[in-house]
Parts: structure tokens; C-alpha cells; sequence
């Protein structure tokens, strides 16, 4: 569980004190592997300095994330680094764990108080006593607080695969996002970068990929595992973190075919992790991955279908190295109305247009007997786009004009 500390001085003003940043530092290094609820992966306790007389300290739920108790204190010199401070704040800190449970919420919740004072109390005992020890944890604060956060990860990570939770939400889409730090006009990795997220997210979707509560798995791109710091807590959150490792030293001196090879395998052992934790349906997912495979950046991507007895109506786009400017991404459009009587099949072009706004041109499909009938979205961001794009506020076609028939009933069109 993790430990977050949060300050206040009512004296001067500010909302940090030296020495407790490090005291959460501290802290976190001996219960962020810990579980000590079910419901909640972090607690946070919040400092009132210098209150008023009549401030009372109390129990709150802020936004329904996790319980927060706050503590009354009195501490000097909030930019200084202090032996004494730090003792005196984790002694009330200790005092204020058994009030965890009254945090108001309207769900019940199960801490373990006794086990997180008996890990508090090995704290104290293990504690620093000596400035040289403080400064130490002071100056190495970025290194302690990156692996606190990937423990406080694997915890949460480990908590799911012993948990698996229903897998009762469909995929709508998948991100992929980079903390790697991309040479200047490496244009390549943008490419590839958008492609597989449009592809990915398209083949997943059709798939029918259900996930456990959220609609998004967002993919991040690291160098090493130690970079991979993300991971969604909240039953509110709509996406889940996973994470892929490429070497970028070794892509960006490769070929484009090899570049594209690297970053395809990075992405796939991504979304295999995310399964394998989050108890995804594995044959869907290894079907998903092995059509991706075979198409790779040709791989058929399709908007929308709509069928009834006679006619099936597919929309199909395709997005091309032309047509992706970085994250700037535009898609060719075409509709394709197939005949199921004669096995005839119309395709007609509809535009260029981006896909993040296509549902301002695209929104809605009806399919009659008589035709098919696409329409944007309505208000004025839906019309300001349309505008911009010298696009239709509509779409209709007639299946007598394209499916004509002869005399005799065979199809001439």
C-alpha cells in the first residue's frame, strides 16, 4: 500500500516540508509491497501545521479514492532537514492509524490496523537518526521514488492476478504512448507508433475483447521495465496500463522493415502481459495477435458494418505513411455495399478525413430495404468540421441505382 503525505501551514502558507518528503520516502520502502485492504491501495495522511485553536483534526474520503486522516502539528523551518521532525511526525503518524477506519464512505471497507502498526513501529525502530541518514535519502529521493512506485506497480499487478475481476466491458480502443525521448525528426516511429495503434485497436475491437471495468488499454513504450511506472487503481478509470520495452538505440539504426518488426513485437508482449494479469480471454487475444501478424501494416480495418436480408454494408478505411503527420492521423473512407443475392459489391469513396473527429462525418448508419443513409453528428463542432472539411452534412445510397437489373433480372450495375 502506498503512503501519501500531503502538508499544509496555516503560518506561512505552504503545502511541502522537507522533512516530510522524506518521510514518505521512508515509509513507502516498508509498506508499498504490503497489502493492508481490499478496497484501497493507498492512504494518505495530511498535515495541519500551526492550526487554528478551535481546527480539529479529522477523517475525511476525499473523491472516494482513499481514506485520509489528518494530523495536528507544530513544526519549525519547513525547508529545513530535521532529525527531530521527522521522529516527532512519525510517532503522530502512528498514533493516527487506528482513526483510519472512520473515514466516512458509503460502502463499507477492511483495513488491517494492527498489521500496518506493527510495520510502522519496525519503521521506528529501523528509522534514521542521524542527518547524514536524512540527507542520504534526501539526495537519492528521484532513484527511491521511482522504484517505490514500480513495487507499489507489482503489488497492485500481483493483487490482480490473485484477484481476477469480470471481464464485462468491450474494448473500444487501445494507446500507445512513448516515454522515450524520440531523436528529432525521427518520423518513423510516429508512423509506426499510430499505425499499430489504429490497428490494435481496430482488430481488438472486432474481436470482441472484453475487458475487467475499463474500455481502454493504453500501451507505454519504455527502454527497460524500471521506466515502467504506470498503473490505473481506480474502479473509475476507464483505461489500464500495460507496458512494452524496445530498445530504441537498436530501432532507430535499423532498416524500416526491421524497425517495423521491432516495435510489433514490443507491442504484442504488452498486450500478453496485460492479459496475463488481468485474466483477459486468451484464445481471442492470441487469435487477435496472430492476424496482426499476418497483415502487419496492411492489416484491413473496418469502421462499421451493417447488414439486413439483403444488403451487407461495410465500411472500410485505411490509413497510409501519407497520411499521418506525428500524431496527426487522416484516413481514407470507402464504402462498400455488397448484393448477398448476386454476390455483386459496390465501393464508393467518401473522404479523407481525421479519425479521432470521422464521427462528425460518420456518425450514425441507417440500412433500409431501399438504401443506405450515413449522417454526422449533430452541433457545432460536428458542423465547424464538416465545414472544414467540405464534407456532406449526409450521405444516401440508393441500392436500384447501383444494383440496375435487366429484363431478364441479372444485375447490370
Amino acid at each position: 500500500m502506498r503512503i501519501d503525505i500531503y502538508f499544509h501551514d496555516y503560518k506561512d502558507k505552504s503545502e511541502s516540508n522537507r522533512t516530510l518528503e522524506v518521510l514518505q520516502l521512508y515509509l513507502n520502502k516498508h509498506t508499498i509491497m504490503k497489502n493492508y485492504s481490499s478496497v484501497y491501495n493507498s492512504i494518505s495522511f495530511k498535515f495541519l501545521n500551526n492550526p487554528p485553536k478551535k481546527r480539529e483534526a479529522k477523517v475525511l474520503m476525499p473523491y472516494g479514492v482513499h481514506p485520509e486522516v489528518e494530523i495536528l502539528s507544530h513544526f519549525e523551518d519547513n525547508r529545513k532537514l530535521s532529525v527531530e521532525v521527522f521522529h516527532l511526525a512519525l510517532g503522530l503518524l502512528k498514533e493516527a492509524i487506528p482513526r483510519i477506519p472512520y473515514a466516512p464512505t458509503k460502502k463499507e471497507f477492511d483495513f488491517d490496523v494492527e498489521e500496518l502498526l506493527k510495520d510502522i513501529i519496525i519503521s521506528i525502530k529501523d528509522a534514521p537518526n542521524s542527518k547524514q541518514e536524512l540527507k542520504f535519502l534526501d539526495d537519492n529521493k528521484k532513484q527511491f521514488t521511482l522504484q517505490n512506485r514500480l513495487n507499489h506497480k507489482l503489488r497492485i499487478i500481483q493483487n490482480f492476478r490473485e484477484n481476477p475481476r469480470p471481464l464485462d466491458t468491450r474494448i473500444i480502443g487501445v494507446r500507445i504512448f512513448s516515454n522515450i525521448q524520440f531523436d528529432d525528426g525521427d518520423d518513423d516511429v510516429y508512423f509506426y507508433q499510430n499505425m499499430y495503434s489504429i490497428i490494435f485497436s481496430d482488430v481488438l475491437y472486432w474481436y470482441d475483447i472484453r475487458l475487467p471495468g475499463y474500455k481502454e488499454i493504453y500501451i507505454e513504450l519504455v527502454e527497460s521495465v524500471e521506466e515502467a511506472i504506470d498503473i490505473s487503481t481506480s474502479k473509475d478509470d476507464w483505461f489500464q496500463y500495460t507496458h512494452a520495452i524496445l530498445d530504441y538505440t537498436t530501432f532507430k539504426q535499423a532498416s524500416q522493415e526491421i524497425k517495423e518488426q521491432l516495435l510489433l513485437k514490443s507491442l504484442i508482449e504488452g498486450l500478453r502481459y496485460i492479459t496475463d494479469f488481468d485474466h483477459l480471454e486468451v484464445n481471442k487475444i492470441e487469435g487477435a495477435i496472430e492476424y496482426i501478424q499476418k497483415h502487419k501494416l496492411k492489416t484491413p480495418l473496418t469502421y462499421s458494418i451493417k447488414e439486413n436480408d439483403e444488403y451487407k454494408v461495410t465500411i472500410h478505411y485505411k490509413v497510409t505513411r501519407e497520411t499521418i503527420i506525428r500524431n496527426y492521423v487522416k484516413a481514407i473512407y470507402n464504402i462498400h455495399i455488397f448484393q448477398k443475392a448476386t454476390g455483386k459489391e459496390s465501393v464508393n469513396h467518401l473522404g479523407i478525413f481525421e479519425t479521432f473527429n470521422v464521427p462528425y462525418i460518420l456518425g450514425n448508419i441507417t440500412l433500409t430495404k431501399k438504401q443506405v443513409t450515413i449522417k454526422g453528428r449533430k452541433g457545432l463542432r460536428a458542423e465547424v468540421y464538416r465545414s472544414s472539411e467540405k464534407a456532406p452534412i449526409e450521405f444516401k445510397f440508393e441500392f436500384q441505382k447501383m444494383f440496375l437489373t435487366n429484363e431478364e433480372g441479372d444485375t447490370v450495375g
